[in-house]
């Protein structure tokens, strides 16, 4: 049996489950994309960089997953369902979602961090990530 083995979800099976991680082309999303395939679990990697999540895809495929690399700015909440949909066709329906697309500007002493790029962080990392768009979409299917 493939399982996960974490406090959330100890002894959850994931074989053949289908995976969607949002931020998954570096950090933490790559981790995370990489131990659900190893796994089991097909995976989808989503962030805004091609290039590192066409690279994170490739080797969840090399684990012997399917893996497929969607470039997508998850701000726009219009091109959720498109997206649900198109790993729904290419994997199948979604069975885990990690919300780990962030953006972790301004860095640095809090007097000397630009006030409007630090709304900008809190509105999209805490008022406006998708979780409950993704949610919903990945349920309708």
């Amino acid at each position: 049996m493939d399982t996960v083995d974490s406090r959330a979800g100890a002894g959850m099976e994931l074989q053949g489950k289908v995976a969607l991680v949002t931020g998954g082309g570096r950090g933490i999303g790559r981790a995370t994309a990489l131990k659900l395939a190893a796994a089991g679990c097909d995976v989808a990697v989503l962030a805004r960089t091609s290039t590192e999540i066409e690279q994170v895809a490739a080797e969840v495929r090399q684990l012997g997953r399917r893996g497929i690399a969607l470039t997508v700015n998850l701000a726009d909440l219009a091109t959720i369902a498109g997206i649900v949909t198109q790993v729904r066709t290419e994997l199948g329906p979604v069975s885990v979602l990690v919300n780990n697309a962030a953006i972790v500007k301004p860095i640095g002493a809090s007097v000397a961090v630009d006030l409007n790029q630090w709304a900008q962080a809190l509105t999209i990392n805490l008022t406006k990530k998708p979780v409950k768009p993704l949610c919903l979409e990945a349920m309708r299917m």
